[in-house]
């Protein structure tokens, strides 16, 4: 069920990528809304199974019946035609400097990570609201009311892993000392900590000329 929204009457058809590899397609006239509901376990009972999900393609239509069209249309398509689809698009924004020149895999499995943060610093904040301004003692303490599962991610230049590295110090500001390239996860758990909540990338590889830990 799309989620509302009095802000806008236009409607985004979309397609989320979920963690098994399989492809989604909704509509909705607040897509950000929308994907943090999917990433909350909330957006549909597909995606609370296959969590968190990857956006990967969008188009805004004029009103709900125009996106319900062009959703029925894309639900028939192959999986063939839908990457076919979704590369169009990946495409066109790579000529307008959307995305950045390396090969498409690898700008995938960063987008793929960059998404699975965003989905675990969602949850953070949801838990924090919930405990009065309180962070988790460990991240794996967000299962399975806040997150179905810590999301395995697949950094170029790591193998796939779901590892967390938590960080009890206190002194040091500079989360760049921390990391450890494991290529995954690195969260902060200290409550005297200035970084006390915070989750980053654990890795040292860098995503449009920007380190994949300070995203």
């Amino acid at each position: 069920m799309p989620a509302a929204s009095s802000k806008t009457k236009l409607w985004t058809v979309y397609i989320v990528r979920c963690t098994n590899g399989s492809l989604y397609t909704g509509i909705t006239n607040n897509l950000a809304g929308r994907i943090a509901d999917h990433n909350s376990g909330k957006g549909a009972k597909y995606t609370a199974a296959f969590g968190p999900v990857e956006l990967v393609w969008k188009k805004r239509k004029k009103d709900r019946s125009a996106a319900s069209i062009l959703e029925a249309a894309i639900k028939k398509l192959s999986r063939k035609e839908k990457d076919a689809l979704i590369n169009r698009q990946e495409l066109s924004q790579a000529k307008s400097g959307g995305i950045m020149r390396v090969p498409h895999t690898d700008v995938e499995r960063c987008r793929g990570a960059i998404a699975c943060l965003h989905a675990i610093r969602s949850a953070l904040e949801v838990y924090k609201t919930d405990t009065n301004g309180k962070f988790p003692a460990r991240l794996r303490d967000l299962l399975p009311k806040y997150l179905n599962q810590i999301p395995t991610i697949d950094l170029p230049g790591h193998s796939k892993t779901a590892s967390i590295f938590e960080v009890i110090d206190v002194q040091n500001k500079n989360i760049e000392q921390f990391v450890t390239d494991t290529g995954g996860w690195l969260y902060f758990s200290n409550p005297d900590s200035k970084l006390y909540g915070t989750v980053v990338l654990n890795c040292s590889h860098k995503f449009k000329s920007q380190d994949l830990c300070k995203t």
